[in-house]
Parts: structure tokens; sequence; C-alpha cells
């Protein structure tokens, strides 16, 4: 496990407000020497603690391309582990190409000793999305898994999105890509 100092934590605090802040300005904002920023900088990212994400919104309020969104709660059946997810979805070729048109997030859980897939899932119309679900997602997860791997799915239609990655609240902090400049450093949350 990893502790930020203190020092890396007035620096991913700056990314945060704006992942595309160069090192010269996290020093002259936080008072950390320009080359520790960059040298710390570099080691958060070479260990995977930092990673920078463009969100492009295809919802009604944004580029118009999705007009349906939900989320599927995808129960797999007993003996399924999580490792043989991860090592398929990993894999496939097909998950590679397709899931990213369609999907928005992915991750794994558990429930009542089952793996299950949380997938948020858009398309060009809602009524799409069943067919979506059933005609490929349902497809490549027998291919995977064998006929029959899912035990049981739950559908909830997703409205709007209120915050994303803990931070960002796009109706509320964000203007022009990043966190307004206004918003208060104790409404970030870095690390306790």
């Amino acid at each position: 496990m990893y502790q930020l100092d203190e020092q890396e934590k007035l620096i991913v605090r700056e990314l945060i407000r704006d992942p595309r802040i160069s090192d010269n300005q996290i020093a002259i904002r936080t008072n950390v020497p320009l080359k520790t920023t960059n040298r710390k900088r570099k080691l958060l990212e070479e260990n995977n603690l930092i990673n920078y994400f463009c969100y492009l919104n295809n919802t009604p309020k944004g580029t118009g391309t999705f007009t349906g969104r939900s989320m599927f709660i995808i129960m797999l059946k007993e003996g399924i582990t999580r490792k043989a997810v991860l090592e398929r979805f990993e894999q496939s070729e097909k998950a590679a190409r397709f899931f990213p048109k369609h999907l928005v997030s992915t991750q794994i859980g558990e429930y009542m000793g089952n793996i299950a897939l949380i997938m948020v899932i858009e398309s060009h119309k809602r009524e799409d999305l069943i067919e979506i679900y059933n005609a490929e997602l349902i497809n490549e997860l027998h291919a995977h898994f064998g006929h029959g791997c899912v035990k049981e799915t739950i559908t909830i239609p997703i409205s709007d999105t209120l915050r994303i990655a803990r931070n960002y609240l796009p109706k509320r902090n964000m203007r022009a890509g990043k966190i307004k400049t206004d918003w208060p450093d104790s409404h970030i949350y870095v690390y306790d």
C-alpha cells in the first residue's frame, strides 16, 4: 500500500482540479519545488496511482448521440470466478472492439457468493438497450462462460449523472473540462 506524503497530496489535488495542468503551474500553486513536482508526478503515474481520462458527454445534454442509458447488474452463476472473468475480458478481442461503443463503465463485484458485473450501457435509443444486452452482451458472456452463465439480471434506467470519480460534479463544479477555480480545496477528496 502506497501512502501519499503531504507534497504528493498537494500535487494530486491540483491534478484533480485540472488534469492538463503543467508541473510548473503545480509548483507555483503548491510551493512544491518544480523538480520535486516533476519527480513525484512521474512516480505517481508509473505506479498507476493517478490516471487521466477524457469523458465525452454523449447523453442528450451533451452530443445527443445516445439517448438511452441503463445500469445492468448481471449476476453470474456459481463456479465462475473473479479471476476467470478478469482474464476473459482482458483477452477478448470482441470485448475490446464492441464494448467501448456501448459501455460507459464496467465494474466487477460480488453478490451473495456470486460474481456480479455492473455495467452502464448507452445506446442511440432507450429501447435498443435490451437488444444490445440480449443479442450482443449475453452472447459474449455465453461464448466465454457457457450457456446459462447468467443467474439473474437487474436493469436500472439512468436519467442523469451527479458525480464521477469522487470529485467531479458536472452540473455543479465543472467548467471548460476542469473543476471551477472557485471550488474549495476542502471539497476535493485526495486521501485521508
